[in-house]
């Protein structure tokens, strides 16, 4: 591959790196080494070799995200995250609004999705202790 296509494919590389694969976060600590390539001497441009880097970098991120559980596992966890931070989130605003029965349940699904996040079971206590003091507390609650 001659040498005047070697810019167009570290300016692909480097464009894929600067905007990131899946969260649009750059990605930093990447080795990239240009082993082989073919080039036409009619069609061939630096500008699709920057394409084509920027492509194979694209499908060489695919190939990791598959290897290591791939998208639909990635999502999952990502939609499951935002579930239990709405969770946590609306049952704080029921509970900052007078609502703490309402508050218990949306803490009580945060707490059973993250119990490992002290915060989202303290909460869900301090709730619970205010239904108690308020004679809310339904016998199965306790």
């Amino acid at each position: 591959m001659p040498g005047q296509f070697i810019p167009g494919v570290e300016k692909g590389v480097r464009e894929s790196l600067r905007r990131g694969f899946l969260s649009g976060n750059p990605m930093v600590y990447v080795k990239v080494a240009l082993v082989d390539g073919k080039y036409h001497p009619v069609d061939s441009s630096a500008q699709a070799f920057e394409v084509a880097a920027s492509l194979g970098m694209h499908r060489r991120a695919e190939q990791d995200r598959a290897r290591r559980g791939g998208f639909a596992d990635l999502s999952a966890r990502r939609a499951q995250r935002k579930a239990q931070c709405a969770q946590f989130g609306l049952g704080l605003a029921l509970a900052r609004t007078g609502d703490p029965r309402g508050a218990a349940e949306h803490l009580a699904l945060a707490a059973a999705m993250r119990p490992d996040l002290r915060h989202y079971t303290d909460a869900l206590r301090q709730v619970r202790a205010t239904l108690r003091a308020r004679g809310e507390v339904r016998p199965d609650e306790q």
